[in-house]
């Protein structure tokens, strides 16, 4: 199976708190071996490379619903940024 070294994203993924406060930003997402490196800036100026094992990708699966699948799919499709609960 051939390996997907780097996957750069055009603009930075950004991740927000409940309150709406920039938590993260994702610059990259590489493989690394057996393991997947997140790269970014924790509030916007802190850069932080995030390493995800094979063990925490199974965790996070685990926690993955029906729901949540299917809210992922859609939200490719919303326009805007409008923060819902």
């Amino acid at each position: 199976m051939p390996e997907i070294d780097h996957i750069k994203l055009g603009e930075a993924m950004k991740l927000y708190g409940s309150e709406g406060i920039l938590l993260m930003e994702v610059e990259s997402i590489k493989a690394s071996g057996r393991n997947i490196h997140i790269k970014g800036k924790m509030m916007g100026q802190v850069p932080m490379t995030v390493v995800m094992r094979p063990s925490d990708l199974r965790e996070a699966v685990k926690m993955l619903r029906l729901s949540v699948i299917w809210q992922a799919i859609l939200m490719c499709f919303m326009r805007g940024d409008k923060q819902g609960s």
